[in-house]
């Protein structure tokens, strides 16, 4: 009877011993991989943080130095004209001009002058083959709009499109320019070809005794902003840019941003209405934290129930003059951390195989 009391005790004991053994070998083992898999975690949230702000500040710096163009190539031209370097009413001058403009400037579209009487002189390219035209209104008055093709040396060719009862006084271009008094912005819109969106800067034209001569204005194309975002050679990370009212502008995920409505008409979609998962997920933490989209915010943002998690950079552009537009960019945390989570489960594999 005694025996058997000691082999019962015996037992417990020698459990205590193998489980207190193992605990040990899990503990020395385990923790420092754990603290290892925290900090791999983290370095991965940081390292989408680090590249999230790289990729922000290097668009950001792009859009402001593309959207800069414009902005001087507008002051050059109504300094020109208001110092009567050139007349308002030389319609050839201007054509030569502007087109000689286009040649240098690839960002531009468009350049042109709608003078004090509705009239309109304009020089540009259109995509996908870069064709040249040029677009007068009859007697340099507001009237009869007719856009010609024209050769390399501006010689006019085919008759592309005519409009009537045209008058430059009456378009938002125009109006912004007037009631701003300097550099102005237009809405991004979509050109009537349907073909591309732009921006158009404008600013007015003063004589020496500060009469209104007119306005200068110049076209800028989304499709080329859209080329520049596709070109930065990204990996997961998607870059879009906002305009303050939440309409996608351009994306470097190449997805048309216009749509062609039930009545036939071409319509801008959000950035809610987007075919990317990215976009929508970002776009709407975006305008819950800053509805007014002129402030930077960051942060971390579940882009799908796969559990994809994303940091979030936003940062408004300050172009010169009243442009209301803000970068985006989302970079991955799971593409960073996944390679390091996978090592430390082997490590941890290898070190428990080993402790025991």
């Amino acid at each position: 009877m005694n025996g058997a009391r000691k082999k019962t005790i015996s037992l417990p004991l020698r459990g205590t011993l193998v489980f207190s053994v193992l605990l040990l070998v899990l503990v020395s083992a385990g923790l420092p991989l754990y603290m290892s898999w925290v900090s791999a975690r983290r370095g991965g949230m940081e390292a989408s943080v680090r590249i999230a702000d790289e990729i922000a500040e290097r668009v950001v710096s792009h859009i402001e130095e593309f959207l800069h163009i414009p902005y001087i190539v507008n002051r050059l031209n109504s300094y020109v004209l208001g110092e009567v370097i050139l007349s308002v009413d030389d319609e050839g001058a201007l054509e030569h001009l502007f087109r000689r403009q286009v040649d240098i400037f690839q960002p531009l579209t468009s350049i042109y002058f709608g003078n004090n009487r509705g009239g309109l002189v304009d020089s540009g390219r259109e995509a996908p083959y870069d064709s040249r035209y040029v677009i007068t209104t009859e007697g340099g008055a507001a009237g009869t709009f007719r856009k010609y093709a024209i050769d390399k040396d501006g010689r006019r060719g085919k008759l592309l499109a005519e409009v009537p009862d045209f008058d430059g006084r009456t378009r938002d271009w125009y109006m912004r320019a007037l009631t701003s008094g300097g550099a102005a912005w237009s809405d991004v819109y979509v050109l009537f070809t349907g073909q591309d969106m732009v921006v158009t800067a404008s600013r007015p034209v003063f004589d020496r005794s500060g009469s209104i001569l007119g306005v200068v204005a110049v076209d800028i194309s989304m499709l080329q902003l859209s080329g520049f975002l596709q070109t930065l050679h990204l990996g997961d990370e998607v870059v879009f840019v906002l305009d303050g009212s939440g309409l996608l502008t351009a994306s470097s995920t190449g997805e048309k941003t216009v749509v062609l409505t039930e009545e036939g008409k071409l319509r801008r979609i959000a950035a809610s209405e987007s075919a990317s998962p990215e976009i929508r997920a970002a776009a709407a933490f975006v305008t819950a934290r800053e509805p007014s989209g002129h402030s930077a915010c960051s942060g971390r943002v579940l882009i799908d129930p796969d559990g994809r998690h994303f940091h979030v950079r936003a940062v408004p552009v300050r172009g010169p003059g009243d442009l209301d537009w803000t970068v985006v960019v989302a970079a991955p945390e799971s593409a960073l951390s996944a390679g390091c989570q996978a090592g430390d489960d082997w490590r941890f594999l290898l070190a428990l195989s080993a402790g025991l």
